[in-house]
């Protein structure tokens, strides 16, 4: 992947509902804001927070909150159903998301531990949390000649 291939949350978020698509083939994916009204069940993919810097000269280093959010078939009595869909996620998204054949972005947890999934249920509602980390290669904006010869003149001192 080039510099000019650079990726981005659009990239990041359609990897990661594909991923629910090729997995849940049933669950529909919400794409618009939940507070607009959903379908159960269903799928809702939401990034809290982009954190990207340049790292030195040629990379770019990105760090993505992803939050995922399942609302089972029924408000009630549910509890069977969101175990068994967070054990798949758990399956699916533990060790990272390619976002192309070519681009990977591991987990991890906000501490810096490797491979983290962060789960809970509130109000009948599944979420998982987890955040994917990468570094890019940022174009060469460096239009100045290459240095072709290095000529120095070393004098040694006697002491």
């Amino acid at each position: 992947m080039g510099c000019d291939d650079m990726i981005g949350i659009k990239d990041i978020i359609t990897a990661i509902n594909n991923l629910l698509k090729e997995n849940f083939p049933d669950v529909k994916r919400q794409s618009t804001d939940i507070r607009q009204g959903y379908k159960r069940p269903c799928f809702y993919v939401e990034m809290d927070r982009d954190m990207s810097n340049k790292f030195n000269t040629q990379l770019k280093e990105k760090t993505v909150s992803i939050r995922i959010y399942y609302f089972p078939t029924t408000e009630y009595d549910s509890r069977i159903e969101l175990l068994s869909v967070q054990d798949k996620l758990e399956e699916i998204f533990l060790e990272g998301v390619w976002i192309t054949p070519s681009f990977f972005m591991p987990t991890f947890q906000q501490d810096g531990q490797d491979n983290g999934l962060d789960f809970v249920i509130v109000d009948g509602i599944l979420q998982m949390q987890f955040y994917l980390y990468s570094m890019q290669g940022l174009p060469d904006t460096d239009d100045s000649e290459p240095l072709e010869n290095l000529n120095t003149n070393i004098k040694r001192k006697e002491w």
